[in-house]
């Protein structure tokens, strides 16, 4: 006799079966790359910043030195909770660093790290390519709204390629841990609350406005730097926040498609474009 044709038992998604359990290992590692992160930006930071623009008329260089360690202590402190919040949020959502957990648990990784890099390398080099091409276009506007407003553009001299890169280091984990990890997957998650997909994830267009959103805020996070030179034309603060969020879109995308890593490497490819290349060219330095 033939047997009954048994129906094929279709697994369900990964996702049905609930979000995954936190994993305290990814969340010590990155606590512990952030807080000590923070703290490869301090000759950049240093070398933009003076004693009367800290409050601090009188003081030797040494004073500077004290207020960025103590800013950077609470800097990376304060990425601790973050980072918990925002692996518990990716867990729900299925975002994440996923080439690290799969580092730390042993999985395999083999075909699935080349691509994420790579886009990310990428990416981040050719935005910053993007970025500097915009700023020579921006260039004769922003003169020209200074001279309008009886202002100048503050002649900046870039900090030495050595800071640049290390500061590019500490921007690309820290900015991402705190925009992308924390922020965007946040708010991926609370709207993913309201419409999600079939497998939990949030839906496209829940994620494009928490990446948008999540990349103005990388924009206006740059104001006070801005503020700090002296470039606070309303041209120049648009300008400053527009290329800023046009970065963090694609930071975002990035997050999403190939994980945190891919992210975090795209920011400091571009970093590494405006502030350790471009201030060693020819043009920059005259």
């Amino acid at each position: 006799m033939n047997e009954a044709i048994q129906p094929e038992v279709i697994p369900a998604p990964a996702a049905a079966t609930g979000p995954k359990k936190f994993n305290w290992l990814l969340f010590i590692v990155l606590c512990v790359v952030g807080f000590l992160a923070s703290f490869l930006v301090l000759p950049y930071a240093v070398a933009l910043t003076s004693p009367d623009s800290l409050g601090l008329p009188g003081a030797d260089q040494s004073m500077v030195w004290v207020m960025s360690i103590v800013g950077q202590i609470c800097t990376g402190a304060f990425l601790w909770p973050l980072i918990a919040l925002g692996l518990l949020a990716a867990n729900q959502i299925g975002m994440g660093a996923p080439l690290l957990e799969g580092l730390l648990t042993s999985q395999p990784l083999k075909g699935k790290v080349a691509k994420p890099l790579l886009w990310g390398f990428a990416g981040g080099s050719l935005a910053g390519v993007g970025i500097v091409l915009l700023s020579f276009a921006a260039n004769p506007l922003l003169m020209a709204e200074s001279e309008r407003l009886g202002q100048s553009l503050p002649e900046i001299a870039a900090p030495a390629p050595w800071m640049g890169f290390l500061a590019s280091i500490s921007a690309g984990i820290t900015e991402e841990i705190m925009l992308r990890l924390f922020l965007l997957t946040g708010l991926a998650w609370l709207g993913s609350r309201l419409w999600r997909t079939p497998e939990g994830r949030a839906r496209r267009s829940i994620f494009w406005s928490a990446n948008l959103l999540s990349a103005i805020a990388f924009g206006l996070l740059h104001l006070p730097l801005a503020s700090s030179l002296e470039m606070t034309t309303p041209l120049m603060t648009l300008y400053v926040v527009s290329q800023n969020a046009l970065l963090g879109l694609t930071f975002g995308w990035l997050y999403d498609k190939y994980g945190l890593e891919s992210a975090m490497l795209a920011h400091f490819s571009t970093d590494l474009v405006l502030h350790v290349f471009l201030p060693m060219l020819p043009l920059a330095a005259a």
